[in-house]
């Protein structure tokens, strides 16, 4: 979809009408761009269990697959690569099928991507494995708000070791993904930052780049720029 259309389409709504921000110049200065992309963020209040989502595998030690087995006790998934199925068919062939036992089927194996070598995916979750596969998806681990490494708990204790405020706290943390620096409370977050840095591209307009579906959030606020909100739904 090209910018000028995308504007258009949620400028009609005249939603930015509660704003007092005047939709006009904003269609006025949209430059034709033919490529236009955007970045979704979603983000999942309740955390995501990402060891059980994405599985190291592996026979060894060394594989990853025991650590995390050991750390994960009963929760462990199957060490087992499972087919990759083609379509959700019915019947027991179906990933999602429990044979009368939902921790069976939750934790029975992966599936195994080719170019992902350390890692499966959990063989529950074929619609995101099916994109890793087709290159509709990519994986970034090790992503969070640590200043810097902390290897183990002696690290972790360690004094003379920077560390993010309030370790461990889920708001604070949050938080801090949005403003992208783990030891400074920052009243920017990192997508208005960007946005400030690129509102050239609109005509110096403040409004515009960033959109959210979820209310003022910290992320998309920055120094001169302020996002578009719309309500869900």
């Amino acid at each position: 979809m090209k910018r000028r259309r995308f504007l258009k389409n949620i400028l009609g709504a005249g939603t930015l009408g509660m704003f007092g921000v005047s939709t006009s110049p904003l269609m006025a200065s949209a430059p034709a761009f033919s490529d236009y992309k955007a970045l979704v963020c979603i983000l999942l209040d309740g955390g995501n269990d990402a060891w059980n989502t994405f599985v190291p595998k592996g026979s060894s030690g060394s594989s990853g697959y025991d650590k995390y087995k050991d750390g994960r006790g009963d929760l462990a998934i199957t060490n087992s690569e499972v087919t990759l199925p083609v379509s959700l068919s019915n019947g027991s062939s179906n990933p999602y099928y429990q044979e009368g036992d939902d921790i069976k089927a939750y934790k029975k194996g992966y599936y195994a991507i080719s170019g992902i070598d350390e890692v499966g995916v959990n063989s529950l979750m074929p619609e995101l494995a099916w994109l890793l596969r087709d290159g509709k998806a990519s994986l970034i681990g090790n992503v969070g708000t640590l200043v810097e490494p902390l290897a183990n708990v002696t690290d972790y204790k360690n004094a003379s070791k920077s560390k993010p405020h309030f370790l461990f706290a889920h708001n604070h943390q949050k938080r801090e993904l949005f403003t992208g620096k783990a030891n400074d409370t920052n009243l920017t977050g990192w997508a208005g930052r960007l946005a400030d840095q690129w509102s050239g591209l609109h005509g110096g307009n403040v409004m515009g780049l960033n959109v959210s579906f979820r209310g003022q959030v910290r992320l998309m606020v920055g120094s001169q720029t302020q996002p578009v909100l719309f309500r869900p739904g």
